[in-house]
């Protein structure tokens, strides 16, 4: 047989392998999940990238419904594959849905994927006979594609083993967790080794159909069924992954991995064969004994182990340009790029590909199905010249591209316009939790008809950039920072000066002049974790933010302060507020990547000052209703100047959008005079002399400025009233003489904003598309052009409280309380608290609330390492970082806490604020906090507490021990709880 007859024959093999696809997906969710994991950037770009380097012709298709009927229904009249299902909570419907689909189709796979690691031991036990029906969500969008590859791995291998002698590779796991991350990481890693043997390919579309040839995973959770798969698939066996401990004769085996090895071994002596386990000073050696790879579960580099293991022992793409010889000329590896490459590529390397539809292939394989949809029916024959076909691939690429951009996150490339793609990524990874919010809320908004309803306003998210996760691993990895970063004995200070000290990559130095030649705008840049801003992991204001004047002329001097605020981002990472923060949660800090947004900032220059007329945060669940409002109503904080304000604790108005002007928090004429805002956040936009060499602060170029700066430029006029001491009123008129109060009237009742009616529909559409609770961070820019802009800047799902037991605080219990309140969030019964931590309500000074803070952190150190919970009382808001509205502890300093107090006094009666980042981490860990405002039916025994003798006692705090723990009882769905003597 000559060579080509036998290439044509091998390639004639590949085409007969892998005959059964999941080619149909249902994909049962809210429309936020399904938004995650099919249409953010982070699936629509990289899961089907893999696809591409997978060589894979056949996209599955994700359909989605959000009903457990609308599920059956399509299973009854459709083809079906596969069920995707995301399980938040063991009351989600998605309980309900496996029963269902198999009394409909008792062949029909269902998995469900668990976001919290949690409910995973309250699962009951997988059936060995099928393939694994559970995985540990974690944000990670190879993780579906190795969902699909590992179930038609199971329904290919018989056949593809038989015909095409494909190799198999056997990992035998039974965690979830673990399992969940080795087998995205290893499909990537026999991918790339694939990939070394398709030098002798002829053209991508052989390149495609060889990659049919990769090795298969088979998955076994139990020792019989990783027997099954030897003896069924001895003669292709490549290699071996296993657990030391997992399930043999239907128990828990300590031995079950060195047992399966022995029997292995004695059939192939030479079996490679890597041994994992959670012990390893017990089980290291003894792997060693045997010849055999060992992996620690424990390590911080464990996934990067694995794979330079599976590289070592068990040794995709760009479109090229070819020549009529077949000859390479170039090499693109995104449709800008290609655009590009057509205005200069010889017209027969044209011809070549478009009579051989390889454009139309390689765009379906990159997820650009519009584009491959159009160019498959056109043929060379149909064209009357070859450059009118050069000119019609050319205009379907950039039509569809463009249609696109209403909602799709793109790859940024250079020469790329900011401002005419909106949003845009740099780099492959995940986008992170932040990036995801910003672009479902562009998603909704191209939807929604909520602009046509809105005619007198902008509504407009501003001009997008996002770094993307695998940039900040790529400079971790390549400087050797995990071990360094991750020890909790390193200072953040040297963490911080470490990573400025280091390099970036090259490219995306580059990539970044690139985008400030054409941006000279002042910049916000955010982090965007992998797990920030999730369901039951908000991680909120514990990473890094910096704002950038970015508008010197000196391009280089832009970039250098774009690069080092990155890098500090990147570095915040690994903070004593994360870490502290991780170690309550059965997270790891380890499994954290960073992203970071770089997005142009909302608002006005005003004389060298940058900033919006007003920022705030919109909930849709309002956890202190008051009067005829109810929770599902809402509530929103909005505050004059930049954000910062409404997020760390300052002085707000708060309104529920359905009565946009009832303000009860300003009960009389006294509180708009003690407890509204008295300064604003702008952003510094007057010109530095000298190049600042020292490493910049959290708020680099942000400033404070008082109120009458704002009246100078003519916003406190829109935002502000006028107090009449001899009236005691306030009007609108400046004209008037004496203190400028905001109180945001006039913005509350401008018909032209609507603003609570804007809001109200943003939160609700919100809600129903993520089936939770949300919270939109937003500015308004009064002064941006000829009518006013509303800028929505991010979109959370809110802590969920769909586990929320009824708690009931009986009469009797209220009546031996020390402590009650009726405006608290948080919810159960929290029993095991011995030790309580209390301000001194005699020593206690705004003044001194920095002092304060590292009293309690001092007592927090103590009790973390004698492991002992306790309860916090202060005054005004925890985590404030404005002393006139509370005290600003840090998440390192408040770790060992279970319940917080915020007490009122005579002189000190703060409203308690709920859209603060600290308010948002304190519900996802269901932190209790009672609200105890002075002079109200809520109440705290002070006497009780002095009358105890001290453990400590410093300037400021006391630290008490109580014979018998406290019965604390927190009823989050009506909003009390008491604090009660125990018996």
């Amino acid at each position: 047989m000559s060579t080509l007859d036998d290439l044509k024959h091998r390639f004639d093999t590949f085409r007969a392998l892998m005959p059964h696809k999941i080619r149909e997906i249902l994909l049962v969710s809210s429309a936020y999940d399904a938004y995650v994991l099919e249409e953010d950037g982070s699936l629509e770009e990289r899961i089907w990238d893999q696809y591409m380097e997978r060589g894979l012709s056949s996209v599955p298709r994700i359909r989605k419904v959000s009903t457990i009927d609308g599920a059956l229904d399509i299973v009854h009249r459709e083809r079906v594959d596969l069920v995707l299902t995301i399980l938040h909570d063991e009351s989600d419907m998605a309980s309900q849905l496996a029963e269902r689909i198999r009394e409909a189709r008792a062949d029909l796979p269902v998995v469900f994927l668990v976001t919290d690691p949690d409910m995973l031991a309250q699962l009951p036990p997988q059936n060995d006979s099928e393939a694994p029906g559970v995985f540990l969500w974690q944000n990670d969008p190879a993780l579906l594609l190795a969902i699909v590859k590992s179930y038609e791995d199971r329904l290919n291998v018989a056949h593809d083993t038989e015909l095409g002698k494909v190799r198999v590779i056997l990992l035998v796991e039974d965690s979830v967790s673990h399992y969940s991350s080795f087998l995205p990481l290893m499909y990537t890693s026999i991918m790339r080794l694939t990939n070394r043997l398709m030098d002798d390919s002829l053209n991508h579309l052989h390149r495609q159909l060889r990659m049919r040839s990769r090795a298969k995973i088979l998955l076994a959770d139990s020792f019989e069924k990783a027997m099954e798969f030897f003896h069924a698939y001895r003669p292709y066996l490549l290699g071996v992954v296993t657990d030391v401990r997992f399930r043999r004769n239907g128990d828990f085996d300590d031995n079950a991995g060195f047992e399966l090895t022995r029997r292995l071994r004695e059939k192939i002596p030479e079996l490679p064969v890597c041994i994992q386990s959670a012990e390893p000073e017990k089980n290291r050696s003894s792997a060693h004994d045997i010849d055999t790879h060992f992996l620690d579960k424990n390590s911080i580099h464990l996934l990067e182990d694995l794979e330079r293991w599976l590289m070592d022992c068990m040794g995709f793409g760009d479109f090229v340009f070819r020549d009529s010889q077949g000859h390479e000329i170039l090499r693109v590896s995104t449709p800008g790029e290609l655009i590009d490459a057509l205005k200069t590529v010889p017209m027969d390397s044209v011809i070549r590909h478009a009579r051989h539809q390889d454009f139309s292939h390689w765009m379906m394989a990159r997820t650009e199905i519009a584009i491959a949809e159009r160019l498959s029916p056109a043929r060379v024959e149909d064209f009357r010249s070859d450059e009118d076909i050069r000119r019609h691939i050319m205009h379907v690429i950039e039509t569809v591209q463009y249609e696109k951009q209403s909602d799709v996150i793109t790859h940024y490339s250079p020469g790329k316009n900011p401002f005419e793609l909106q949003f845009m990524r740099l780099g492959s990874g995940s986008l992170g939790g932040k990036a995801r919010g910003i672009g479902f809320l562009r998603y909704l908004l191209s939807r929604l008809e909520i602009r046509r309803d809105f005619p007198d306003i902008g509504i407009e998210i501003p001009p997008t950039l996002v770094i993307c996760a695998d940039k900040f691993t790529d400079f971790v990895d390549r400087h050797d920072l995990w071990d360094f970063a991750l020890d909790k004995n390193t200072r953040q200070e040297d963490i911080r000066r470490r990573f400025l000290e280091l390099p970036v990559q090259n490219e995306l130095i580059e990539d970044l002049r690139h985008y400030l030649r054409f941006v000279q705008a002042p910049l916000a840049v955010r982090s965007s974790s992998m797990m920030e801003d999730s369901r039951n992991f908000p991680l909120a204001g514990l990473y890094s933010t910096y704002m950038l004047r970015n508008n010197e002329e000196d391009l280089e001097r832009r970039l250098e302060a774009l690069l080092r605020a990155i890098k500090l981002v990147w570095a915040s990472t690994f903070g004593s507020d994360p870490k502290a923060y991780f170690r309550q949660t059965a997270y790891r800090l380890k499994d954290e990547r960073m992203a970071v947004v770089v997005q142009t900032l909302a608002g006005s220059n005003h004389g060298g000052d940058f900033y919006p007329t007003f920022s705030g945060v919109a909930q849709s669940h309002n956890f202190y209703p008051v009067s005829y409002m109810k929770p599902e109503d809402g509530v929103a904080q909005i505050a004059l100047g930049l954000g910062k304000t409404v997020v760390e604790g300052g002085a707000i108005v708060r309104f529920c959008p359905k009565y946009p002007q009832v303000l009860p928090q300003f009960a009389k004429i006294r509180d708009y005079l003690y407890f509204t805002q008295k300064d604003f956040y702008a952003l510094d936009m007057h010109p530095i002399q000298e190049a600042v060499e020292n490493t910049p602060s959290q708020d680099d170029d942000l400033v404070r400025l008082p109120l009458e700066r704002a009246e100078r430029h003519g916003v406190l006029q829109h935002v502000a009233s006028v107090y009449q001491s001899e009236s005691e009123v306030l009007v609108d008129s400046f004209f008037y003489e004496g203190p400028r109060i905001v109180t945001f009237m006039k913005v509350l009742r401008d018909p032209r904003l609507r603003l609570g009616e804007l809001l109200g529909r943003l939160l609700a559409h919100s809600q129903y598309a993520m089936r939770t609770p949300v919270e939109i961070e937003f500015a308004v820019d009064l002064h941006g052009g000829n009518k006013p802009i509303v800028y929505p800047l991010q979109l959370r799902p809110m802590a969920s409280k769909s586990r929320w037991e009824k708690i009931r605080i009986e009469p009797e219990l209220k009546k031996r309380a020390v402590c009650y309140s009726n405006q608290t969030h948080g919810n159960g019964i929290v029993r095991n608290i011995s030790d309580v931590v209390y301000v001194r309500p005699d020593a206690f000074d705004t003044a001194k609330t920095t002092e304060i803070a590292r009293e309690i952190g001092e007592f927090n150190r103590k009790l973390v390492e004698a492991r002992r919970p306790y309860l916090l009382v202060g005054f005004g808001r925890w985590g404030s970082t404005d002393p006139s509205m509370g005290i600003g502890v840090r998440w390192s300093q408040i770790s060992g806490v279970k319940v917080l107090v915020e007490a009122g006094l005579e002189a000190f009666n703060v409203d308690p604020a709920q859209g603060t980042h600290f308010f948002q981490n304190v519900t996802s860990l269901n932190i209790g906090c009672l609200s105890v405002p002075y002079d109200s039916e809520s109440f705290f025994h002070w006497d009780w507490l002095e009358e105890r003798p001290p453990v400590e006692q410093t300037r400021y705090l006391k630290h008490v021990r109580l014979e018998s723990p406290l019965d604390i009882r927190i009823d989050g769905r009506e909003g009390e709880a008491v604090i009660a003597l125990g018996d």
